[in-house]
């Protein structure tokens, strides 16, 4: 089995049908606390070396790596949303497996190096096994010092003075 936190949308397993009237919820075998609607978690790229005084962010995106659990009820189908640095996505189907989805706001992750997630069930439920946040550094053009170009052309300068000697 795979383990995971299992995420239910608002109202118990949502979707559709209803369930044949008022009694759904009397036989599941005692109940138990409700799973939650949603996980948030933070990505913290200081721990991997990355400074935001000195660099930044271009691009990233999340994977999110997804479980249906066993299609509890049958044939339901399962929808989320992820909100990243304040941006929430659109709504896409949970599938087995790992989904991509694109981090639209870049600016707190560039500020501090943190990024704030939210995965939310906005239908069915699924389980979260785990999640990689991938970025990609924006490789800035180091210029060249002034002094390496004095530097330069102090040697070239010597060069010719020492063939003018020879000569």
């Amino acid at each position: 089995g795979t383990a995971g936190l299992l995420l239910q949308a608002a109202g118990g397993g949502g979707g559709g049908g209803g369930g044949g009237g008022g009694g759904g919820g009397g036989g599941g075998g005692g109940g138990g606390p409700t799973p939650p609607a949603s996980d948030t978690w933070t990505f913290d790229l200081a721990g991997a070396g990355f400074d935001p005084a000195t660099q930044s962010i271009s691009s990233a995106s999340i994977d999110l790596s997804l479980a249906d659990d066993a299609d509890q009820p049958p044939a339901q189908l399962e929808f989320a949303t992820l909100t990243a640095g304040g941006t929430t996505s659109d709504e896409f189907q949970v599938f087995d497996g790992i989904t991509t989805q694109t981090v639209q706001s870049l600016v707190t992750l560039n500020l501090d190096g943190t990024l704030n997630v939210t995965l939310t069930a906005t239908q069915g439920d699924f389980l979260f096994i785990g999640a990689t946040l991938n970025a990609v550094e924006d490789h800035a053009v180091v210029p060249v010092p002034a002094a390496v170009w004095l530097f330069g052309s102090g040697l070239l300068g010597l060069v010719g003075i020492a063939r003018r000697r020879k000569a």
